[in-house]
């Protein structure tokens, strides 16, 4: 598959240990929105919303921490 997809042996060395990365202590902003860019095919209004959300926001709104069936105690 390596071959097949042209990744040379140094390639697939740094795909398979990649440098670490450092996250910060405050939140990364969403980048500004473009409409020359290829997009989502959501209403112009919900888009701006999605766009303008942030990752914690969509995490928080997205997320469902109850399981679908209640586990017995």
């Amino acid at each position: 598959m390596q071959d097949l997809c042209g990744i040379s042996a140094d390639e697939l060395a740094r795909l398979k240990n990649p440098d670490p990365i450092e996250i910060g202590t405050e939140p990364v902003s969403q980048p500004a929105r473009d409409d020359a860019k290829p997009r989502m095919h959501y209403p112009d209004e919900m888009y701006a919303f999605l766009m303008g959300s942030s990752d914690a926001d969509m995490w928080n709104r997205t997320s469902e921490a109850t399981p679908p069936v209640p586990l017995s105690e």
